[in-house]
């Protein structure tokens, strides 16, 4: 596929200038590696884009949860200037059911009629 494109004489030199050095063997082939250039560099700062709105997101979110830790704490100091601290009811561990099965020690007689 052929594609005839006009440039500006400074960027013409350049391209020549570089075909000149050896680096490329050709005008096209200096062309098409600063097209995959240009490519690169734009798939870069999209993804700089991305990672920077994500930490944005990140950020805000770490602020949230910092703002409600502190209020949280807030609250929790009103509470115990207000009632005074919690303290919870001293209980007493529940006494265990006799398992009905069980079967019964010690001494005893059995009637008989």
């Amino acid at each position: 596929m052929d594609i005839s494109i006009s440039l500006p004489p400074k960027l013409i030199r350049l391209i020549k200038a570089k075909v000149a050095s050896g680096r490329y063997s050709s005008p096209s082939v200096a062309v098409r590696d600063a097209l995959l250039f240009v490519e690169k560099i734009e798939q870069r700062r999209a993804e700089s884009l991305r990672l920077t709105r994500f930490l944005t997101r990140l950020s805000q979110e770490q602020q949230d949860l910092a703002r409600r830790q502190a209020l949280k704490e807030q609250l929790t100091q009103d509470l115990i200037r207000k009632y005074g601290k919690y303290e919870p009811p001293n209980t007493k561990p529940k006494a265990r059911k006799k398992n009905p099965r069980t079967p019964i020690s010690g001494s005893f007689q059995i009637a008989t009629w």
